[in-house]
């Protein structure tokens, strides 16, 4: 389902790159808050993981040096990062 969110035309939300995930989920939140009703939870944390691994399918590309620190930088959940640092 959020690979779908992050893929609709409709809402054009934009590729995450290297920008930092809490300006990433700024853009992202102008755009989600009224449709789901909230601008704060889990849903915009699974959203910005979601982003990467649409680049990992999408463009089979490796994480960047920034976009790892950007990673480390944001998740709390260190076994979030393990993951996609992994």
């Amino acid at each position: 389902m959020l690979q779908t969110i992050l893929s609709n035309k409709t809402l054009n939300i934009s590729v995450i790159k290297n920008t930092p995930i809490q300006d990433w989920q700024k853009q992202v939140k102008t755009i989600m808050t009224d449709l789901i009703g909230s601008d704060t939870g889990i849903f915009y944390e699974l959203l910005a993981v979601n982003a990467y691994a649409k680049q990992f399918i999408n463009e089979l590309k490796p994480l960047s040096e920034k976009q790892k620190e950007n990673i480390r930088g944001y998740f709390k959940n260190e076994e979030i990062a393990k993951i996609l640092l992994k």
